[in-house]
């Protein structure tokens, strides 16, 4: 149990310390920011002297460029969003891709090709999450039908 708690404990102190190092970069008004060189800043704070075998150090940097890049993602709903004129909010930062690593990109320095390349994920995103909603349905209504599910939410099992 202490462990699981020591843990979490950890992980919370990486993410603060990936927080701190995003909010760095941002406050420099940086044009891109690379889950990478944030990952690698982390590991450096967290081994210094630079005492960690070398592919631990380097599963270490593979591991803190994913969570950097969950905490750079586009949807993060921080203050990295802006106010338009319409129902929707523009983050600050937008994936892209520069010379073969993927980056985020402050929103008024993407391309043209960049920006319409967001705009096509978003599009194939929404039509994605619709149809799953679409199957999630369809199999819903077919265990109604079968009698497996009941339409009152009331647990079958508990029926029986």
């Amino acid at each position: 149990m202490r462990r699981g708690r020591k843990r979490i404990a950890q992980t919370e102190q990486v993410m603060c310390m990936l927080r701190e190092e995003y909010d760095a970069c941002r406050k420099v008004s940086e044009i891109e920011i690379k889950p990478t060189l944030l990952a690698e800043r982390v590991q450096k704070r967290i081994d210094k002297k630079g005492r960690s075998p070398t592919l631990t150090a380097w599963m270490a940097v593979l591991q803190l460029r994913k969570l950097a890049s969950e905490l750079t993602r586009p949807g993060d709903k921080s203050e990295d969003s802006t106010p338009t004129h319409t129902l929707f909010e523009l983050q600050r930062y937008y994936p892209a891709v520069r010379q073969g690593e993927e980056i985020r990109v402050l929103r008024e320095h993407l391309t043209v090709p960049e920006r319409r390349q967001c705009a096509m994920a978003l599009r194939r995103e929404s039509a994605s999450k619709a149809a799953h909603a679409d199957a999630l349905d369809a199999e819903t209504d077919a265990l109604i039908r079968a009698g497996i599910l009941r339409e009152d939410g009331e647990d079958q099992s508990e029926a029986a």
